[in-house]
């Protein structure tokens, strides 16, 4: 969750209601943002130490945790 939090900081940020509503799950299960929900899916992968698509992870700075 921390490098969700770093990445949307550098891109969107410091605003904890604008973050809160972009991943709020409507009742159809889609987000109020599909691309907060990629970014969740790519920081699960980063953790994971599965390589993130189109490298967005990386291009920002944020750690590849390595397994």
């Amino acid at each position: 969750m921390s490098l969700f939090v770093a990445q949307f900081a550098s891109t969107a940020g410091d605003d904890l209601l604008t973050l809160a509503a972009d991943i709020t799950i409507e009742p159809d299960g889609q987000t109020l943002d599909p691309a907060a929900w990629q970014d969740w899916i790519e920081c699960i992968r980063a953790v994971r130490g599965d390589p993130p698509e189109g490298d967005t992870w990386r291009a920002l700075g944020v750690p590849i945790i390595e397994r």
